[in-house]
């Protein structure tokens, strides 16, 4: 059974069909954003809530763009 296209600018990278494929690059770069910031912030205390933060986002971020 084929997949439905859900919207008009939906892709596939992989495989994979990515749905709202423009907002998925935008929450590609907040992730990127956060884990930059993470790598700069020299005290701990900012850094591991920085790339927990964008863990997350990332994961919720790929759950709600590839049902």
């Amino acid at each position: 059974m084929a997949k439905e296209r859900v919207y008009n600018n939906s892709g596939e990278i992989f495989g994979v069909t990515i749905n709202e494929l423009g907002i998925f690059t935008a929450d590609l770069a907040v992730v990127i954003v956060f884990f930059t910031a993470g790598l700069l912030l020299k005290d701990n205390a900012y850094r591991y809530p920085m790339w927990t933060c964008a863990g997350l986002y990332l994961i919720f971020a790929l759950i709600w763009h590839s049902y």
